[in-house]
């Protein structure tokens, strides 16, 4: 479910640069142009962000990782960061993400490729993803020039410091924002997400699906076994209760089944094509941890057994 929740601010900047796109040619002035660096690198910096956090959650090694793209300061846990990790509110990949600092694009690459233990900005450049052709698909670079992008996304950064930090020099030496270059950076920032999405699927997930239908499949796939062994863990528990407390739990997990349907609905409102992707796999991480549940019950009943304490009489 991690990934799912990162392809949302590729969406969201998919969304925005259509719109800005078609109203770029309806500006009533170039003066408005100035704002599309800034909003750029923002997405960037938050991309990066996401990208950071899911590595590191997802595998411990990569958490070992980390340790290399920190300062001796920034290792150091103040109270109100141990307190939020302690609470849950966020988790260790999305504190680690928040203290490395972006400032250009050699360090997006240099970062991942830390974590990763890879050549990011090489691995970027040779991802491929489908291209719809009349017989079919076939395999295209998502990225024609590395550096030709590159250099255009570090302009982006270059001018959002100006803009936003040294606003008299650039109203003193006049910078001017042609549309031609926001749309080239525009389509630049697509670009390097899409790559870098299509890298961090085939290096953490290797096996997973690469479309709609095989998504479709593996996450139906995935809720089918959970409640098979959901099924399995109810049967266990039924042979070490009594049939009253039976009862009594079939009532309980009636009403979970309940919840578990509501709480899909609520995570999968909005559709979209990867509704039953994420449909399914949100039910089956509920079941797998309910399964876990009912195990638990069972090994704890398991392990009562004949180690009733005889009473002690006193005479």
């Amino acid at each position: 479910m991690l990934i799912f929740k990162f392809e949302g601010l590729k969406d969201e900047f998919d969304k925005t640069s259509d719109v800005i796109e078609k109203s770029i040619n309806k500006l009533s002035s170039d003066d408005l142009l100035y704002y599309y660096p800034v909003r750029n690198v923002a997405y960037i910096q938050s991309f990066f962000r996401g990208m950071v956090s899911i590595i590191i959650d997802s595998d411990p090694k990569y958490l070992d990782n980390a340790s290399n793209i920190l300062s001796s300061n920034q290792k150091k846990f103040d109270f109100e960061s141990v307190k939020a990790l302690y609470g849950k509110k966020l988790s260790i990949g999305e504190y680690i993400a928040h203290t490395v600092s972006l400032n250009n694009l050699d360090t997006y690459y240099a970062v991942i490729s830390e974590l990763l233990a890879t050549k990011f900005k090489e691995d970027i450049a040779k991802a491929k993803a489908n291209k719809q052709i009349k017989k079919g698909t076939r395999k295209v670079l998502i990225i024609k020039d590395i550096d030709k992008l590159s250099s255009c996304i570090q302009q982006n950064f270059g001018l959002r410091h100006q803009i936003c930090h040294e606003v008299n020099v650039s109203y003193q030496n006049k910078i001017i924002l042609g549309k031609t270059f926001v749309e080239r950076s525009l389509n630049s920032t697509k670009q390097l997400f899409v790559a870098s999405l299509a890298v961090l699927y085939d290096i953490l997930y290797p096996d997973s699906p690469k479309n709609n239908v095989e998504m479709q499949e593996k996450s139906l796939e995935k809720c089918k076994t959970a409640k098979k062994k959901l099924s399995s863990a109810i049967k266990k528990l039924k042979q070490t209760i009594t049939e009253g407390e039976y009862k009594e739990f079939s009532k309980a997990h009636n009403h979970w089944q309940k919840y578990a349907e509501s709480w899909t609905k609520i995570l999968t409102i909005g559709g979209g094509t990867m509704f039953y992707a994420i449909s399914n796999l949100t039910m089956a991480d509920l079941i797998e941890s309910h399964t876990k549940e009912i195990e638990n019950i069972s090994k704890d009943l398991s392990s009562w057994e004949g180690n009733e304490t005889k009473p002690i009489i006193y005479k």
